[in-house]
């Protein structure tokens, strides 16, 4: 079976085992949700920036929003230097928060605006346990940096992601 939807390449896929449920990402600025038990097209987002990555985030209550209805995040990033929470229910977003990158001092110039875009690209995700139960979310960028964001539970006194970054 083909599923097709994408205009451009697809860079990102991620699967929600709980809501049966695969996020697609790619070139064309648009995240695709599908069914995995009928293979249907339920929603296409769009996320205006060039998603080069997606990954899911299994389990309840991960901090990162109120109101989450499901047991799932799907998380996506891209070019801009975005990283957007989803929750995998109602692919609707849940939070977003933008890298910390030489790409926060602008510059008239436009092939240093240029060199500042690719810097923020963000180009691989991975989402690791951590040995204190906790998730952490590592942001691999086309800067030769790789940031980590550390998932907080309920528990925790932090209601976001907390960042750690490095060279």
């Amino acid at each position: 079976k083909v599923l097709d939807n994408h205009m451009s390449a697809v860079l990102g896929v991620a699967f929600s085992t709980s809501e049966r449920k695969m996020m697609t990402g790619g070139r064309d600025k648009v995240v695709s949700v599908w069914d995995m038990d009928t293979y249907e097209l339920l929603k296409t987002v769009p996320v205006y920036e060039y998603i080069e990555s997606v990954v899911c985030v299994p389990g309840v209550g991960l901090g990162v929003s109120q109101g989450t209805s499901s047991s799932d995040l799907f998380v996506s990033a891209g070019a801009k230097g975005s990283i957007r929470f989803w929750d995998a229910a109602s692919m609707k977003p849940v939070h977003a928060f933008d890298i910390d990158s030489v790409a926060d001092h602008h510059s008239e110039d436009s092939a240093k605006h240029a060199e500042d875009v690719l810097a923020t690209t963000i180009s691989h995700l991975v989402l690791t346990p951590q040995d204190d139960g906790q998730l952490a979310l590592f942001a691999a960028t086309a800067e030769h940096n790789v940031h980590m964001y550390r998932l907080h539970h309920p528990s925790s006194t932090a209601s976001t992601a907390a960042s750690t970054s490095t060279s």
